[in-house]
C-alpha cells in the first residue's frame, strides 16, 4: 500500500463500486470517449479527498479536467447544445 492510500484510505465497498461503475460507463459510452469518475466524501458541507477511476492515461485525464474546470469557471456551465439525446 502506498503512502497516499495509508493517509487517505478508500473503503473496500467504494473501490468495488468504482470498478463496477467504470465497466458500465465504458460499455455505455463506447470506445470513442474517455471518462473519469470522481467521488469524494462530504462531511459538514466540506468535501474530502477525492478518489477516481478512469480509462485514460493519467496525463490525458488531468488535462481534460483542467480544461473542463476552465470552461466551468468562465462560462458557468457545460455546453450541451451539441449533445444528441
Amino acid at each position: 500500500m502506498g503512502d497516499r492510500e495509508e493517509i487517505f484510505p478508500i473503503e473496500e465497498d467504494t473501490n468495488g463500486c468504482l470498478e463496477f461503475m467504470a465497466g458500465n460507463i465504458k460499455n455505455m459510452i463506447g470506445p470513442n470517449y474517455g471518462f473519469a469518475l470522481i467521488v469524494y466524501p462530504m462531511k459538514d458541507g466540506k468535501s474530502g479527498y477525492c478518489h477516481y477511476v478512469s480509462d485514460c492515461q493519467r496525463e490525458d485525464m488531468i488535462k481534460a479536467l483542467r480544461d473542463q474546470a476552465d470552461i466551468l469557471e468562465s462560462e458557468g456551465d457545460i455546453r450541451t447544445d451539441n449533445v444528441k439525446h
